[in-house]
Order: structure tokens, then sequence, then C-alpha cells
């Protein structure tokens, strides 16, 4: 308790994020953007976003690569005024939905884990479930999308974690999608069908939103209308998919060749608890043999932290 108690209170004298630090005023045509950006977590620490520059068009997919911490997700968590903003400006119009890296799951059923209180429409309910590849799993579950999922997920896979993740943002049929590396927890086909149902600009389900993109799969650059490369907290290269691979002097090609991509649709399929490769239809059996014959309605969570409220939908205030 007394441990507990210390780092409560480590955590209540830290200072508040600035309400500031990200606005949101009507851009005609951009959905986001970040001039001249200084940001970091810790107000008195090193910047970890360094003069960083890029625009978001309305209505395009941006994929953002770069290696290990390169500031991927910190661009993404300064999009969501979540960073100590030092320096230039960060605007966001619109209501955003976030999918982060390691999806935040509650004890409910799955179906109330997609709607995040929503109201439920059968329609849109079927379309995000077919196109975050999730139908093969719900046949496999003792009680389909009614099941009981347990407390962070523990009856779930990472893969499947992941997808209802996606599947919840999808639901909120938000503005903007923050979308944190998706295709890392699921094998090949499974990625490439999220890309093909969900990403793509001619028929996937958020064809006409705005969709930025941290990835390390180099098969999701070819849905994206642009590809930005990062490199110690800033953007080092951006241009189209087509203008970027046929450059002699790329740096994305330079750095594409030295990562050998290692990604979910190559040589680093993510395996299941018995060891063998995810695929639809996959998940914890053993867990899931205690939740047959559970079912129940909306489980609202008794505690949400902000990053849990921002995976799903934030809206600006300006509404």
């Amino acid at each position: 308790t007394y441990v507990s108690l210390r780092r409560i209170g480590r955590f209540l004298r830290r200072t508040e994020v600035d309400p500031n630090s990200c606005s949101h005023e009507d851009t005609p045509g951009v959905a986001a953007v970040i001039e001249r950006g200084v940001l970091g977590w810790d107000p008195e620490g090193e910047p970890i976003l360094q003069n960083i520059s890029i625009q978001f068009p309305e209505g395009q997919l941006t994929s953002i690569m770069g290696k290990v911490g390169s500031g991927k997700s910190s661009l993404l968590q300064a999009l969501l005024g979540e960073m100590e903003l030092f320096n230039g400006r960060v605007n966001v119009k619109g209501s955003v939905a976030y999918v982060p890296q390691q999806p935040w799951i509650f004890n409910a059923t799955l179906r109330d884990n997609i709607l995040f209180h929503k109201p439920y429409n059968p329609v849109r309910y079927a379309k995000v479930i077919q196109a975050c590849s999730l139908v093969p799993d719900l046949e496999i579950l003792p009680n389909g999308d009614l099941t009981e999922i347990g407390d962070k997920g523990i009856n779930l896979s990472g893969g499947q974690k992941q997808r209802v993740s996606l599947a919840r943002a999808c639901y909120a049929d938000a503005d903007i999608y923050l979308l944190d590396d998706p295709l890392s927890a699921v094998d090949a086909h499974v990625g490439l069908h999220i890309l093909n149902e969900v990403l793509s600009r001619s028929k996937g389900l958020l064809s006409t939103k705005t969709c930025i993109l941290t990835t390390h799969s180099s098969k999701a650059l070819a849905f994206s209308d642009r590809v930005g490369l990062l490199s110690d907290g800033q953007v080092v290269e951006l241009g189209t998919y087509r203008q970027l691979v046929r450059s002699r002097h790329s740096r994305l090609n330079e750095f594409l060749s030295t990562t050998s991509d290692q990604d979910p649709e190559t040589n680093n399929t993510k395996m299941t608890t018995d060891g063998t490769p995810e695929k639809p239809g996959q998940s914890n059996s053993n867990a899931l043999a205690h939740s047959r014959g559970q079912t129940g309605g909306a489980t609202k969570p008794l505690d949400q932290s902000s990053t849990a409220g921002r995976q799903t939908v934030s809206n600006n205030p300006d509404g």
C-alpha cells in the first residue's frame, strides 16, 4: 500500500500538460499540422521531437516510418496534445480516434469493447467486423461477440486485441485516425486484409478519412498517399511512395534496404500461446474455456486513463 501511495503521489505532483499545447482551429484542406514543433515529455527534460514541421491533408493516408526511437509514436502523442510544447505550433481539426500499440481492453463483451458505449448500428458494426478481420474469431468464441473477454483481454491473443482496438476506432467514425503500428501483431494474410479493407484509398472503410499510420511494414507504403521518414525526432523525407522509391538518393530506400522489412508480412510472424503462427480465428483456447456460457450487456470500466479515453475518440473543444 505504501509503495502504491508513493507512486500515486508522484503522479499527482507532476505538472499538468498545457491544454493549449494543441489548438483546434479550422484550417481549410488541412486536418492536422505541426509547425516548427519542439516537444517533449518533461518540461525540464530534453525534447523528443526537434523542430518538426509536417502537414496532414484532409482525406489522405500518411504513413510514417523510422527506426525504433525515431519519434513515430511521439508524433502521434503530439497530435493528441499529450506532450509538452516547448516551441512551435500543433493544430488538429475535428474528432480523433487513436489506436495505440498496446490495446486497451476492458472487462466486458467483445461487442462492448468495440462499441465503447456508442449506439449499436448492426449494419455499420457488421462492416467494421468484416474489415478488421474479426469474423473468423467470432465463429470460434463461445458466444460470438457477446463473449466476455476478461480484464485486459486475457482471453484474446495479441493480434485479436489489436484488431478489436482497430475495430473500436473504425466504429467511432472519427475525422482523423492516429494508428500506431496496428499491423505489428498480425500475420501476413490478416495484415493484407486490413490494408485492403480498412486503409485502401479506393475501397477501404476509412478511405475518406484522414489517417496517420506509423508502421514498420513496407507493404503499407503502396497504399499511402504520402510517406514520411523520421530520424532523431525530425522529418527527414516526405513525399509520395512513387517519388521516393524512384529517387536514387532517397533516404527511404536506404532505410528499407537496411531494415530487411522486419514486419508481420515477411519473417516476423507473431505467435500464439502454443507457439504457432497466429491466424484469424485463433485465440487463447484455455482462457476461452472459462468464458463459455458468459454473456452480458455493456460494462462500463471503473477507471479510464487519459490514454484509454484517447484510444477511441476525442472531440476538440470547437465540436
